[in-house]
């Protein structure tokens, strides 16, 4: 195009129009401009042109709105795509407007805009900051339907390659109780507007289309190709190996066979971003994959990329992307032997199915089940959850999934740095675990602190939504004494699925809390986190529920009387990070079948073993007694140490009783001077993760025995 330099480097673009008045389908004219005073502004800066002297060429937009602004706010504009002729190119001449003046109130003097396109979106994603082109059309010379609103453009000789695509859209000044009716019927049906006003409120009337026409004053078809650039597929991470995110499509026109060289041409802001293309340099047409690496010290971030083809004969032409660079952004399926969960790098935790569970900068509130963390400083509160803001954490690395044959798991590990709370840095590891007599998962998180400054007040929160039966029938019941809540369907009452906080530190939590999501937190996509429709929700709503200065074991918000579609919080007790600092905790998310013959106690005994703890406790209890640490655990050991009987349930370094990483005569010796000589317990540690966290063994806390 001639003029995009001028365009984009002149500071003040002085715009130009004249609005004709005639109706129909009438193609404008140079006579039809005579006598019309063109509105301006100061300082302009035009080409000189005359109106085309050739025959015009009428084209229409998209089938459809092509993209919305918001101007002014919650107030959706549309505008419509065009796309030229692919044998030829064209200068703009007029913008045809077409409103309808009986769902229009107020005075409203209308602006429209011309910009490029990147594809199926503009290359601004809040136009019309980056349009080409301004104009202005007074109240006073609106032409309404069945008349045309002609404004003329021919005088900033913006020219268009063929194949191009550009967009034009229109919004009014922002006067209050100004509204515009846009007409999107063929003249023959008045009533079908894609908007009206209700008398109270500016109502959209979807599907219907928005009426707009371009004139364009044709070049003639030469030899030649066009370029066009595909939307981005996906995103690229600063250090990453390079990646497809692109596709630049060239198409001969008339027979051009000349080979067609692809290159970067600029990158806005400026980074050192890289691209290479496959296949290039051969004769169009054809379509290249664009491969582009980002170095590691690039900022995350939006970043226009201009392609550039150059033919054999010296044309040129360029085309615009866009490219989000951002933190790592990895999910992945972790099977256990009843299921499969998906975790992400950045502490979410869901279904197996991706679908909407884990959308970067999306819409979707908590997903299934999130890690959270509270301060006692509302400002700091950070969520697993990227959203219209982001709060909380963004990940270091990207996912590391393995299988780890010493336990028969899998296991997904992240590394997550906080946003919103200075210096502080966390790990989490999702386990599942493929033995065919467990119903759960672990999940660990273990939370530094790195810095020489104490991080106060810290309240470690693990929130599940998980549904039975639909989950809009659902109850929960606690066993507060033991960290554990469930919820179920009450006609069905077999299935539960539930948290149960594991005693690492013996402490009862904080709160376990039983909410109606849809009402408290669960923030529907118009806006998402920036917009509650149910009051002071969301955010701030889950850091008072953590936070409560008084501790809690209860139903929280606006509860039906009747089983609803409730999700589980449970918190920690608050806690300190003093410099140097770590501290762990872990949930066990399950789902257990009722009627499998254990009571509860039997169940969480079973389910910690996993875990790492009630080391020493080598024989569980195949019937109905309770679990104990006592001379039959000794001969189970002596019996699998040096006579080849079965291994401590459920892995051989459940016999690790001095925690030195084996079981061996030594653990013996010293399980024996525990019974019977009043030595000291058993250490219990945390299986699953490369960090060594030991407590002594759950056998000594009285509620867990």
């Amino acid at each position: 195009m001639n003029l995009r330099v001028l365009f984009r480097h002149v500071g003040v673009l002085v715009l130009i129009m004249v609005l004709l008045r005639f109706g129909g389908d009438s193609a404008p004219g140079s006579e039809a401009l005579k006598g019309k005073k063109p509105a301006k502004s100061a300082d302009a800066t035009v080409t000189t042109q005359e109106p085309c002297d050739t025959a015009l060429e009428m084209m229409m937009g998209s089938a459809a709105p092509a993209y919305y602004w918001k101007q002014p706010p919650r107030h959706p504009f549309l505008n419509m795509q065009f796309e030229m002729p692919a044998d030829h190119g064209g200068r703009l001449d007029y913008i045809e407007l077409v409103f309808y003046e009986g769902g229009s109130s107020g005075t409203p003097d209308p602006d429209a805009y011309v910009w490029l396109s990147d594809g199926s979106f503009p290359l601004d994603t809040k136009p019309p900051s980056q349009a080409i082109a301004e104009f202005h059309v007074d109240y006073e010379e609106i032409v309404w339907f069945p008349g045309g609103t002609f404004v003329q453009a021919y005088h900033l000789g913006i020219e268009f390659d063929p194949g191009e695509l550009f967009h034009v859209g229109v919004f009014h000044a922002l006067e209050p109780g100004d509204t515009l009716a846009h007409l999107s019927d063929d003249g023959s049906t008045p009533n079908e507007r894609a908007s009206a006003w209700s008398g109270k409120a500016w109502e959209s009337l979807a599907p219907y289309l928005y009426k707009m026409y371009v004139w364009i004053c044709p070049f003639p078809a030469e030899s030649t190709f066009t370029m066009n650039g595909t939307p981005s597929i996906g995103s690229a991470t600063p250090g990453d190996p390079p990646t497809s995110v692109f596709q630049v499509h060239l198409t001969s026109i008339l027979g051009y066979q000349l080979p067609v060289t692809l290159s970067l041409l600029s990158v806005s802001p400026e980074e050192n971003i890289t691209a290479t293309f496959t296949p290039n340099g051969i004769p169009p047409g054809y379509t290249s994959e664009v491969t582009v690496t980002v170095n590691p010290s690039v900022p995350y971030g939006d970043y226009a990329l201009t392609f550039a083809a150059m033919g054999g004969d010296g044309q040129t032409r360029s085309c615009d992307v866009t490219l989000r660079v951002q933190p790592p952004y990895d999910e992945a399926e972790v099977d256990f032997y009843h299921g499969t969960q998906r975790a992400t790098n950045f502490g979410a935790v869901g279904n197996s199915q991706s679908a909407e569970n884990f959308v970067w900068y999306g819409d979707n509130y908590l997903f299934d089940g999130t890690f959270l963390l509270a301060t006692t400083d509302p400002d700091h509160m950070a969520l697993d959850i990227y959203d219209c803001e982001q709060w909380g954490w963004a990940t270091a690395e990207h996912l590391n999934v393995y299988y780890d044959p010493q336990y028969d798991a899998n296991i997904a590990f992240g590394n997550l740095f906080s946003e919103t709370i200075p210096g502080e840095h966390d790990s989490t590891f999702i386990v599942g675990i493929m033995q065919d007599s467990v119903d759960f998962s672990i999940k660990i998180k273990i939370f530094y602190n790195p810095t020489e400054t104490a991080i106060p007040q810290l309240y470690a929160g693990m929130f599940e939504d998980w549904d039975v039966s639909g989950g809009l029938s659902n109850w929960v019941e606690m066993d507060t004494l033991h960290n554990l809540m469930y919820t179920y369907d009450p006609a069905d009452p077999s299935t539960a699925v539930g948290i149960m906080t594991a005693p690492f530190y013996d402490g009862l939590m904080h709160s376990m809390i039983a909410f109606d999501g849809f009402r408290e937190i669960r923030i529907i996509p118009e806006g998402s986190f920036c917009y509650a429709p149910y009051g002071p929700t969301n955010r701030d709503t889950l850091f008072v529920l953590m936070t409560d200065p008084d501790p809690h074991y209860r139903f929280a918000g606006w509860l039906d009387p009747d089983p609803t579609d409730y999700c589980l919080l449970t918190t920690s007790p608050p806690f300190t990070l003093e410099p140097g600092d770590g501290h762990i905790e872990i949930w066990i998310d399950f789902g257990r079948d009722l009627n499998d013959g254990m009571t509860w106690e039997q169940w969480y005994h079973k389910v910690l073993r996993y875990v790492g703890f009630y080391r020493g406790d080598v024989n569980p209890p195949y019937g109905g007694e309770r679990s104990v640490l006592d001379v039959g655990d000794v001969i189970h050991l002596v019996n699998y140490l040096f006579k080849t009987g079965p291994v401590p349930f459920p892995y051989p370094d459940q016999g690790d009783v001095n925690a030195d990483g084996a079981a061996d005569l030594g653990d013996l010796v010293y399980l024996i001077n525990y019974l019977y000589r009043g030595g000291p317990p058993p250490t219990d540690y945390v299986r699953f993760i490369p960090s060594f966290w030991s407590r002594s063994s759950l056998f000594t806390n009285p509620n867990w025995q």
